[in-house]
């Protein structure tokens, strides 16, 4: 068990974090409420962090699967709504200022599994090298290549299907 403060945490990487949650959930409000929620998850989990990754490595991983859970559940709500005959577009909606990779990439995330979506996070969102999504996930690089490349194939598939992918911005 290493000691570390949570404040000095939050002053050195806040705003590569809200970065990261602005990238994922594509609106400032939920970034900003998914940032808190990351360093309450840290502050919580502080006495379990055993120093063996850098700090920023372990608090991606908090984010990443604090923003993914969000969407998963957001999504799931999305449906819901959807099956009663209610607009989507209600309650989640992209922003102009949104990067148009990350926009897809979020869409695409529900279809697949949880090492999958922390792989294209840190590739396509994050814009990390294969080494450096080898290094964060702890897997050598031609893993990353292989499950980067089942990665874009699945999403080919299902950006040509059209019907499985509902971006608000699919033409």
């Amino acid at each position: 068990m290493i000691s570390i403060r949570i404040e000095d945490l939050y002053d050195r990487y806040a705003h590569l974090l809200y970065r990261r949650c602005l990238a994922l959930l594509g609106n400032p409000a939920d970034a900003e409420d998914a940032l808190q929620e990351v360093f309450v998850r840290a502050m919580r989990a502080a006495d379990s962090f055993r120093g063996e990754s850098e700090p920023s490595t372990w608090l991606y991983r908090i984010c990443t699967n604090h923003c993914l859970n969000l969407i998963r559940s957001s999504r799931r709500r999305r449906l819901r709504q959807e099956r009663r005959g209610q607009d989507p577009n209600l309650i989640t909606h992209t922003t102009a200022e949104q990067v148009e990779n990350a926009a897809m990439i979020r869409e695409l995330l529900p279809a697949f599994d949880r090492k999958a979506q922390e792989l294209a996070i840190y590739y396509f969102v994050d814009e990390m090298n294969q080494q450096e999504v080898a290094e964060a996930m702890g897997l050598s690089v031609p893993t990353v290549r292989k499950r980067l490349k089942k990665f874009i194939a699945k999403a080919q598939k299902i950006l040509s299907k059209g019907a499985d992918f509902d971006h608000p911005a699919q033409k």
